[in-house]
């Protein structure tokens, strides 16, 4: 499967990688951000955490694994890569996706 790209944080372009790369059927676990909050109408099930109220994790709910990975990125970019061309992001991507799993 080919990554998707988010290019702006508008509702669109979210919408329109979760229609692809998701399930309807699955359970959507998110922070309070207005796109994934009206986004999670469109999945069976969807939960969030309040990290305006410094709530992190309420059992099962959390987004941990995503902070982690996107934390895994910035570090791998930063001491591994340093600097990628915008037409090898998909596969450098992809490559820390590996790794990561």
């Amino acid at each position: 499967m080919r990554a998707s790209v988010i290019e702006d944080l508008s509702e669109v372009a979210p919408d329109r990688v979760l229609t692809e790369a998701v399930e309807p059927s699955a359970h959507l676990k998110s922070d309070e951000w207005k796109a994934s909050v009206f986004l999670g109408s469109m999945f069976a099930g969807h939960d969030t955490v309040h990290h305006k109220d410094r709530e992190y994790v309420r059992v099962p709910v959390h987004i941990n694994s995503a902070e982690g990975f996107n934390d895994r990125i910035r570090r791998t970019v930063s001491g591994v890569f340093h600097h990628f061309s915008p037409y090898m992001k998909d596969l450098c991507f992809n490559e820390i996706g590996f790794r990561w799993s």
